[in-house]
């Protein structure tokens, strides 16, 4: 494997694949647990669609100054820089509008 492959398969492929299977573990785990509502939680899988939302809301900030860390410091180039920010920027979407949607159906 060139020094390229390695490269992605370390920065990218591994750390993706450990974050869904840790997410998935703890998705499976706190599936029939009361969900919180009020107050601050550390757990994200303990909240309710309406705080989950609300905490995704809250952390762009923060999200939004780790990707220009991540742009400024990674010594990729421009284009790579783009679609990285397109992918995690389309993920974060996503995940809003599910938790909205979510919330939505489960307030009904």
């Amino acid at each position: 494997m060139d020094s390229k492959g390695e490269e992605i398969m370390t920065n990218f492929l591994i750390p993706g694949i450990i974050t869904l299977v840790v997410t998935l573990i703890l998705s499976i785990a706190f599936k029939g647990s009361a969900k919180v509502d009020k107050g601050t939680k550390f757990n994200y899988f303990t909240l309710s669609y309406r705080r989950k939302m609300i905490r995704n809301i809250t952390s762009l900030p923060l999200f939004i100054l780790a990707l220009i860390f991540i742009f400024t410091y990674s010594g990729w180039s421009t284009s790579v820089n783009i679609i990285f920010g397109l992918a995690v920027l389309i993920i974060y979407i996503i995940q809003l509008l599910y938790n909205y949607y979510m919330w939505k159906r489960h307030e009904a």
